[in-house]
């Protein structure tokens, strides 16, 4: 069979419920119909075995995809989902319990060789370059596997990412994404870190943990760490009201450079000072940290400046380093 949304063989088996066999070097689903709603008409289907190399979902090129399914009595049970392509691969499990109380869990773990590139390929051009990373962990939501319900959505996830450099965004567009870059520092507190998230946060490295509750995350822990600063997030976000209320501490990272202009004023006391930061980890940085609590929506963040981080004394520490 050839047309222009498909390229292959079907095969379909009477054995028990039914099963669908497709080998496939092109498949595309276009958008939904007007009328219809995603998901609509999935109960009928049969047991599955989907192999599609070149595989488009509403426009959007997503490479070579894997599905096998089948009727465990009146749910649905999905035995792999793989999807991989230049830039990035997924696989998980799953199950989709059908009925009053229809519910789709899946365990996931996504690795993406490419962060900007695979944002790109879902819709979110130009929000990040390079970075490569992973997402993993257990979701369930409300409904089908084709319809990911945000208001119902529960799980836990961990998010590693390294080497990449968000670039210059609106808030809100990207979404999660924007939330990230913290773009919103500069432009809602104004003086502050213009120079290191304005034009776009390089970082080496990300850690996070969050966990879901009925469409709430809470980000236990959210590191991120680049050549000018520490970033540390906790909090809340209402993925489906797109809202936020986030505690953010920013670590300058003076590093290297404190020790250089130190060490102008006094050359032991600047020996001193890089000894110090490479062992107690950017010292002077922790002295001129500062909080922000981040509040509002995803496309109008509402940034306040918190009592300064400073711990007591280190002013006063800080300048017995140029005595």
């Amino acid at each position: 069979m050839n047309t222009a949304e498909f390229a292959g063989d079907l095969v379909y088996r009477t054995e028990g419920s039914g099963r669908l066999v497709a080998r496939m070097a092109r498949f595309s689903v276009p958008e939904d119909s007007p009328g219809t709603k995603p998901g609509e008409g999935m109960k009928e289907l049969p047991a599955l075995d989907i192999v599609a190399d070149d595989f488009t979902h509403r426009g959007r090129k997503l490479g070579r995809v894997e599905v096998q399914a089948r009727h465990e009595n009146r749910d649905w049970r999905l035995d792999k989902i793989a999807v991989t392509n230049s830039d990035s691969s997924l696989s998980g499990t799953g199950q989709w319990k059908q009925g009053e109380a229809s519910r789709t869990s899946i365990a996931f773990k996504l690795e993406v060789s490419d962060v900007g590139k695979f944002l790109d390929r879902f819709g979110y051009p130009e929000h990040l370059k390079g970075g490569h990373g992973k997402l993993e962990g257990p979701i369930s939501w409300n409904g089908d596997p084709l319809t990911l319900d945000y208001a119902s959505l529960s799980g836990n996830l961990q998010m590693q990412a390294e080497d990449g450099q968000f670039l210059e965004i609106e808030p809100g567009i990207g979404k999660l994404v924007s939330l990230m870059s913290l773009q919103m520092l500069p432009r809602r507190a104004t003086g502050d870190f213009r120079d290191v998230f304005g034009k776009g946060f390089q970082f080496d490295r990300i850690n996070s943990s969050m966990g879901i509750e009925r469409g709430v995350m809470a980000v236990k822990e959210f590191h991120m760490r680049g050549p000018a600063a520490d970033v540390n997030m906790t909090g809340q976000i209402d993925l489906s009201l797109e809202t936020q209320n986030l505690n953010v501490k920013v670590i300058p990272q003076l590093g290297d450079s404190a020790s250089t202009v130190v060490g102008l004023l006094n050359p032991i006391a600047g020996v001193a000072t890089l000894l110090a930061g490479r062992i107690m980890k950017n010292p002077l940085g922790k002295f001129f940290a500062y909080d922000y609590a981040v509040t509002g929506t995803w496309t109008d963040p509402k940034v306040e400046k918190l009592q300064s981080a400073v711990p007591v004394g280190a002013p006063e520490a800080a300048k017995e380093l140029g005595k």
